[in-house]
């Protein structure tokens, strides 16, 4: 007697690649309740000390959009690598859809991404995997260089030299040893992905320009804190606005909640304790900047995504688009 679906239980396997996503969703739910928590029981203390300034919540809002725009060029770059062009409209339209997405599970935008790019542009969904895995590495590098260098100039010298040469010296060997590993014949099922990770040794010229992309993407970032940390109250410098760049950039990457929901304001707000501002006013200023992303993707987020799918060939549309990529 044959079972309905529903009661299928379903395969071991099958069981084990859901816990990730499980713990990817009970962690944004987690994260969110929890802020929404403490906004609440702090509301005296944030109504007390936020000013809400045109003119700084407009260069928030501007530092935000340009973000958004940088992602999407970033993305364009990064598909030059395999000779795919896309379009500038295509491209901002990817870096809002990245960024809406991001927000509410850890990697849906990259996920979305992908699927867009495999139906739209028929790229292999490995080959966009090797190439998300290979440019992620190097802007976790250059945001670790930038790490090293806030060390240099706000926290010790010897500290800040040491870690930066630890990092080149390791920097050099990954490079090394990756080269000569992708020098090596694949061939099989994951072809296209190593083919993807081989690209970035073929163009130095478009690596040069994704660099370039993630300093500018920087810049943006360090004019989105000095906005909103004077829409709390605080007269950051832009020294000390460029200190918290690199390390929300790393947190974020790390994927371990929405865009380092929770976790990106706890240490921007510990940080305080070396950059000379209080800690519930640095939690409080970052904060004030998430939730001004929050809202101009929300309203931006779903023009960029409606645009992509109009972009869509319509014979393609119903084509599964197959197992999608890991979500790192």
């Amino acid at each position: 007697m044959l079972l309905p679906t529903s009661f299928v239980r379903p395969k071991k396997a099958d069981r084990a690649k859901r816990w990730p996503a499980l713990l990817k969703t009970f962690s944004s739910v987690l994260v969110f309740g929890i802020g929404a928590c403490l906004l609440w029981r702090h509301r005296d203390f944030v109504v007390a000390n936020v000013r809400f300034d045109r003119t700084y919540l407009t260069l928030d809002i501007l530092g935000i959009v340009s973000s958004c725009i940088l992602i999407g060029l970033k993305y364009q770059a990064t598909f030059w690598l395999l000779g795919l062009r896309l379009g500038i409209t295509d491209s901002v339209a990817v870096g809002l859809t990245n960024r809406f997405f991001n927000q509410f599970f850890p990697s849906l935008g990259e996920v979305l991404v992908a699927v867009y790019m495999k139906r739209a542009h028929e790229l292999s969904l490995l080959a966009y995997s090797g190439l998300f895995v290979a440019t992620w590495c190097l802007s976790f590098l250059g945001n670790l260089v930038l790490v090293g260098v806030v060390a240099l100039f706000f926290v010790w010298l010897p500290y800040g030299l040491l870690f930066l040469l630890g990092l080149a010296v390791v920097a050099v060997a990954a490079w090394i040893s990756l080269k000569r590993y992708l020098s090596r014949p694949f061939s099989g099922r994951f072809t296209s992905f190593f083919e993807g990770l081989e690209a970035i040794f073929r163009h130095p010229s478009i690596v040069a320009w994704i660099i370039l992309i993630d300093l500018l993407y920087a810049l943006g970032m360090v004019l989105r804190y000095w906005a909103s940390f004077r829409l709390a109250g605080i007269e950051l410098p832009w020294g000390r606005s460029m200190a918290l760049v690199p390390f929300a950039n790393v947190i974020t990457m790390l994927g371990i909640t929405p865009l380092g929901a929770g976790l990106t304001e706890y240490v921007l707000g510990c940080l305080g304790r070396v950059l000379d501002y209080d800690v519930r006013m640095g939690a409080l200023a970052s904060s004030l900047d998430r939730g001004a992303m929050l809202l101009t993707t929300i309203v931006l987020g779903p023009l960029g995504y409606g645009w992509l799918m109009l972009r869509i060939p319509g014979d393609r549309k119903k084509k599964p688009s197959g197992t999608l990529p890991p979500v790192l």
